[in-house]
C-alpha cells in the first residue's frame, strides 16, 4: 500500500530482465510505459480503496529498455499482517502477434471461412439426403431443405417440391399451438426439443401419426430448425392390435373365471345337496339296521358302528370340500361374513393369529366384486401359509370414496422383489388379472417392517336389481 514492490517471483524477473532483488523496493510505475501511468494509478487507487479486482493490458519496460505487451490482473491481498495489492503479469507478445497476423489476413481468412461453410453445408445436405428418416430444415416457418424420405412422408413427388412451403401447412390443426410454442423454445433457447408424438397432414390431406424431434442448426449462415420425423402408422396399428388382443385375452380370462366360479358353485351345491342327502340316507339306514340287529350280535353291531362313523366323517369331508369350493356364506351373508369364516379356517389350519378390520358401508356388493375380493384374500392367505414364515396376519376391508380396499399384511420374511414380477408366479398374476377385469389393481410389496403386503383397490358399483 506504500507504493513499493515487496515481493517479486523468478518468472517476473525473467520476463523483465531484472533480478528479483532489483525489483523489490521499486515502484510498479518504474516498470510500465509512461503512457499507462495515469490509467494504472486510477485502477490501483480503486483497488486500494476496496474496489474490485482489475484486469487490464499495459506495456512493460524491460531492463534493457525494450517494450513488452502484458496482461496484468491486480487485486487486494494481506501481505503478512499488512494489506497490499498483488499483481499477476502475463506476457501477451505472442497473442498480440497472432492478433496482428489475423488482422492482416482477415480478408483471406473470411474467404476461407465462407468456403469452409459452403463445403460444410454441402456435406450437411448430402447427409440429410441420405438420412433414412424424413428430415426437413426450416427457417422462419418455411422449408429450405428436405430429403427424399420427407417427400415420401409428406406426399410430394420430389423433395424440391417442398422447398418454400410453410411448415404450418403440414401441421395438424390440433397441434398448431404446440408446434408454435416448441418452435419458439428451440429458436430462443437453442435447445433440442424432446421426442414427441403428433399428427401431420400430407399434401393429399391424409393425417399421419409421427414421432418428431427438433434440433437447432445453422443453415446458410442463419439460425434454422432441423426436424426429424418418423412414421408411426405401423407401430400404432401394432399397438392397437396388441391392445385389442390384451382386451380379448382379459375378457376371455374374465369369462373363464366366471365360468369356473359357476362350475365351483354348481359342484358345491351338488355335493352339498345330492351327495350330502345320499350320505344322510345311508346314515339313517345304518341306524335302522343297527336297531334291528340282535342284541347278542356284538361283532355285527361294532361293524355297523364303524360304518356309521365312516359315513359321519365322509359327510364332514363333503361339507368341507363344498365350503372350500364356494362357501354358501359368501352368497347368503356377504363378503364380510365370508372373510370372518375364512380367517377362522386359516387360524385353525395354520395356527397363525389373524386380526380383522371390516368396515364396509351399507352399499351391497355385486357378485363379481364379492367373488374377486374373497378369491384374492384366499390366494394371499395361501401364500402366507406356504412362504411367509409369519406369526401374525392383518386383514382390513374398507370402503372409501367409491373404492373398496382389501389390505392383507403379515410379519413374515417378506417377498423378494424379483418374485413379485416373476413370470412363473401364477398366483400373483391371477390376483392382478382378477382385479384388472373389474378395473381394479393389486399391489404386492415388501413392507418397511419386513413382511409382505397385498393391497387390492377396486372401484365400487351399485348392485343392480
Amino acid at each position: 500500500m506504500d507504493g513499493k514492490i515487496a515481493y517479486c517471483n523468478q518468472a517476473l524477473a525473467e520476463m523483465s530482465g531484472y533480478r528479483p532483488e532489483e525489483v523489490v523496493g521499486t515502484s510498479p510505475f518504474d516498470h510500465i510505459h509512461p503512457r499507462d501511468h495515469e490509467r494504472a494509478a486510477v485502477r490501483l487507487r480503486e483497488i486500494a480503496l476496496g474496489g474490485a479486482s482489475h484486469l487490464a493490458e499495459y506495456t512493460m519496460i524491460k531492463k534493457d529498455g525494450t517494450e513488452t505487451p502484458t496482461e496484468i490482473f491486480s487485486g487486494r491481498i494481506n501481505f503478512g499482517r499488512k494489506p497490499g495489492i498483488v499483481s499477476a503479469i502475463r506476457d501477451i507478445t505472442e497473442r498480440r502477434r497472432m492478433e496482428e497476423e489475423i488482422r492482416r489476413h482477415s480478408d483471406e481468412l473470411e474467404e476461407l471461412v465462407h468456403e469452409s461453410l459452403r463445403e460444410s453445408e454441402e456435406r450437411y445436405q448430402t447427409l440429410v439426403e441420405h438420412f433414412p428418416d424424413a428430415t426437413v430444415v426450416h427457417i422462419d416457418g418455411k422449408l429450405v431443405l428436405a430429403n427424399p424420405a420427407a417427400a415420401r412422408l409428406l406426399g410430394a413427388a420430389r423433395a424440391e417440391d417442398l422447398i418454400g412451403e410453410p411448415v404450418q401447412r403440414f401441421v395438424h390443426p390440433d397441434y398448431h399451438e404446440l408446434v408454435a410454442e416448441r418452435t419458439r423454445s428451440i429458436t430462443e433457447g437453442g435447445s433440442v426439443s424432446p421426442l414427441m408424438e403428433e399428427k401431420i397432414v400430407r399434401l393429399d390431406g391424409r393425417s399421419v401419426d409421427v414421432e418428431i424431434v427438433g434440433i437447432p442448426v445453422m443453415y446458410g449462415g442463419e439460425q434454422a430448425i432441423q426436424s426429424v420425423l418418423r412414421d408411426m402408422t405401423a407401430r400404432k396399428e401394432a399397438e392397437e392390435a396388441l391392445h385389442d388382443s390384451r382386451d380379448r385375452l382379459r375378457n376371455l380370462a374374465a369369462r373363464l373365471q366366471a365360468a369356473r366360479e359357476e362350475e365351483r358353485a354348481w359342484i358345491a351345491r351338488e355335493m352339498h345337496d345330492e351327495l350330502g342327502q345320499a350320505l344322510t340316507r345311508v346314515w339313517m339306514e345304518l341306524y335302522e339296521l343297527i336297531d334291528k340287529l340282535p342284541k347278542n350280535s356284538k361283532a355285527l353291531r361294532e361293524r355297523a358302528g364303524s360304518l356309521v362313523s365312516l359315513v359321519d366323517s365322509t359327510m364332514e369331508t363333503v361339507r368341507a370340500m363344498s365350503w372350500r369350493l364356494r362357501p354358501p356364506i359368501l352368497d347368503d351373508l356377504g363378503v364380510e361374513a365370508a372373510i370372518e369364516w375364512q380367517a377362522q379356517e386359516f387360524t385353525s389350519h395354520s395356527g397363525l393369529a389373524v386380526r380383522l378390520e371390516l368396515n364396509l358401508g351399507e352399499r351391497p356388493l355385486d357378485t363379481d366384486r364379492t367373488t374377486t375380493v374373497f378369491r384374492i384374500l384366499q390366494e394371499a392367505l395361501t401364500n402366507v401359509a406356504r412362504h411367509a414364515e409369519a406369526s401374525n396376519v392383518e386383514i382390513a376391508l374398507t370402503e372409501s370414496k367409491d373404492v373398496l380396499v382389501l389390505d392383507v399384511r403379515d410379519d413374515g420374511k417378506g417377498i423378494a422383489k424379483r418374485d413379485v414380477t416373476r413370470a412363473t408366479a401364477l398366483g400373483l398374476i391371477g390376483m392382478r388379472e382378477r382385479a384388472g377385469t373389474l378395473g381394479g389393481r393389486v399391489v404386492i410389496r415388501r413392507t418397511d417392517q419386513g413382511g409382505t403386503q397385498v393391497k387390492l383397490t377396486l372401484p365400487l358399483e351399485m348392485k343392480e336389481g
